[in-house]
């Protein structure tokens, strides 16, 4: 029963039958832990996205602002596999990066799923991370582009495209490409606007300019297509943006403090803090708490060198 309902749900499929690699080299998933994975808010958040346009019978198309180190690109690659593992043969999905070692690491991330895999055990794939390609038993294939090349996939179609990290592609202390929007766009041309075929462009940010920024822009967000029903931007593509305030954070700074020292602790931020939080809860409604505030010291300080244009990335 598992197996079947995971055959036909991108999400099911990633909680039974995913495996997923820690930074410290620990693996976790239910094929070696015996552990279903658990989705967090963001990862959530995608799946109910796709279902919106299952539903609807429409292409699947988001553009997602990702946070760092929170599984974003981890759950797109899931929808990868499992969408072109269960595609008929001859299915051609692709992977689009800057550079070639941003598209590698992808696929050393798809080889995990594919390697560890029970559920499509009768389209099994050889995925080569050096070669940038991935070839199923029933010959569909996933092949990496990157736009800084020949053009590749011009000219062929593509059901799937996944292009990530798309907001470095014309930045110019990234992959700094001249020409990055008129390659990307006649990439997107390759991806068919029919029922079933799926086209994801996600990042993090790079400053409210370039090609990512004016696709995020002409997107409809997902909380205005939840209230309304529909989809109004121009490009029938909606925006997802999951803020750090939505995620566990006692991993990285440790256990939440208790009542008397969160109020001890929000009584003497320091200015700027106070304005950061008066301004969320005004644009959001959203409460920080004391343990969301010192999340975002922590970071800000040791990932951030404490410029707050650098952590609002």
């Amino acid at each position: 029963l598992a197996r079947t309902v995971a055959a036909r749900n991108f999400l099911a499929w990633f909680q039974c039958f995913g495996t997923i690699f820690t930074k410290d080299g620990h693996a976790e998933g239910m094929p070696i832990t015996g552990q279903m994975l658990t989705p967090n808010y963001m990862q959530k958040t995608i799946a109910e996205v796709i279902c919106w346009f299952k539903e609807r019978n429409l292409p699947i198309r988001i553009i997602s602002l990702k946070p760092r180190q929170r599984g974003s690109t981890t759950i797109f690659m899931a929808l990868a596999y499992h969408f072109m593992a269960s595609s008929p043969p001859g299915t051609v999905g692709r992977i689009v990066g800057g550079n070639e070692e941003v598209i590698r690491t992808l696929f050393e991330m798809f080889q995990k799923f594919a390697d560890n895999d029970t559920c499509f055990e009768e389209n099994k794939a050889d995925v080569m991370p050096r070669g940038l390609r991935a070839r199923f038993e029933n010959g569909s294939e996933v092949k990496g582009t990157t736009l800084s090349g020949k053009s590749g996939g011009i000219g062929s179609m593509n059901p799937f495209l996944l292009a990530t990290e798309v907001a470095l592609y014309d930045s110019p202390g990234d992959d700094n490409i001249p020409d990055a929007e008129e390659r990307f766009n006649n990439l997107a041309k390759t991806v068919p606007y029919t029922e079933h075929t799926i086209m994801v462009q996600e990042s993090t940010a790079r400053g409210q300019t370039g090609l990512f920024y004016k696709n995020y822009m002409r997107a409809t967000p997902w909380e205005q297509v939840k209230r309304e029903g529909k989809i109004s931007g121009e490009n029938a593509t909606i925006s997802i943006f999951a803020p750090f305030y939505r995620f566990e954070t006692s991993l990285e700074i440790g256990p939440d403090m208790t009542e008397e020292a969160a109020k001890e602790f929000i009584a003497n931020l320091d200015p700027d803090e106070q304005q950061y939080r008066a301004n969320v809860l005004a644009d959001t409604g959203f409460e920080l708490t004391a343990n969301h505030m010192r999340w975002r010291r922590f970071m800000m300080e040791n990932s951030c060198g404490g410029d707050p244009t650098i952590f609002d990335r």
